[in-house]
C-alpha cells in the first residue's frame, strides 16, 4: 500500500488540480458516488492498481494498492482513506 498526500493553498485549488489530473492521464478516474467516503472522492481501477483519491480541506489524499483487484481491496482502501481524513481533521483543529 502507498499513501500520497498533496497539499494545496486552498480547497478549490486542490479540486482543480484533481480535475486537471483526471483530464490529463490515460487511466480512467471516476467520481465516487457512494457514502463509503464522505465528501469529494474519486477512484481508479486499471486492472493493476486500485486507488482512492479523497479531498479533505486543501489536501488530496491518495491511497494506492498495486496488483490487486478493486473488489478484493475496496474495504481496505475505504477504511484507510477514512482514517486519513479523520487524522487530517484532528490535525486541522
Amino acid at each position: 500500500m502507498q499513501i500520497r498526500i498533496a497539499v494545496f493553498s486552498a480547497q478549490d485549488t486542490s479540486i482543480n488540480a484533481m480535475e486537471s489530473r483526471i483530464n490529463n492521464v490515460a487511466a480512467v478516474i471516476e467520481k465516487g458516488t457512494s457514502d463509503e467516503i464522505k465528501g469529494a472522492w474519486w477512484f481508479l481501477n486499471d486492472g493493476w492498481n486500485s486507488v482512492v483519491f479523497v479531498n479533505q480541506w486543501n489536501i488530496i489524499i491518495e491511497v494506492v494498492i498495486s496488483g490487486a483487484n478493486n473488489e478484493d481491496v475496496q474495504n481496505i482502501l475505504y477504511s484507510t482513506a477514512n482514517e486519513l481524513v479523520r487524522r487530517v481533521d484532528n490535525l486541522s483543529r
